[in-house]
């Protein structure tokens, strides 16, 4: 089956899939993920910088970014290795491991002014009508609420300087722009958004 034809049907019968899995296919998840806990983090919360936390994600979000970066549409060197042998059952049960993992909160200071202007900004960029009013994500939108604020600068960087392709196009626009201090306390308040 022909890549973005194998990735449609998946993103299209994501929930079906999710749905599916039984208690065993989970533990087999929770099995394959030894080698993400390295970096993502035991619990699915991560403490390397610029690494995003996958606890809590939403199970679809998942299955695209593996299937992306499995046909080398996301290329990010690092995750190459693990991803290269992943069939769609792989990808299927890792995906649910993680989004079954609660996102814990970490402990970090809030600049009250930076929190006010990310939140005028996201609301400005309507940022909580794809990824949800509280920032949990859905189907194909990451949870950005509670992500590492790093990453988050890291990935809206990316985004808008079009180092990073979406699949639509919809976040280069949305961030084209916007300044490194903007981006800055948008991350901020997603960070620590409750």
């Amino acid at each position: 089956m022909h890549t973005i034809a194998r990735l449609f049907a998946l993103c299209g019968s994501a929930l079906a899939l999710s749905a599916a899995l039984t208690p065993a296919q989970g533990q087999s998840g929770k099995d394959r993920a030894t080698a993400c806990v390295a970096c993502h983090g035991a619990n699915g919360v991560s403490s390397i910088a610029n690494t995003p936390s996958l606890a809590g994600q939403p199970e679809m979000y998942l299955q695209i970014q593996l299937v992306l970066f499995r046909e080398k549409q996301r290329n990010v060197p690092e995750m190459q290795p693990f991803v290269d042998k992943l069939t769609d059952p792989d990808i299927q049960e890792l995906a649910a491991y993680f989004s079954a993992l609660p996102l814990t909160e970490r402990p970090g200071e809030v600049d009250a002014s930076k929190m006010a202007r990310g939140k005028q900004i996201g609301e400005r960029a309507n940022c909580n009508s794809c990824h949800m009013p509280d920032y949990t994500g859905q189907n194909q939108m990451p949870r950005l609420a509670g992500q590492r604020e790093d990453y988050l600068v890291k990935a809206m960087k990316e985004y808008r300087d079009g180092k990073r392709p979406g699949l639509d196009g919809t976040m280069t626009g949305v961030l084209r722009g916007m300044s490194d201090a903007d981006v800055e306390a948008m991350a901020h308040f997603l960070a620590r958004v409750k």
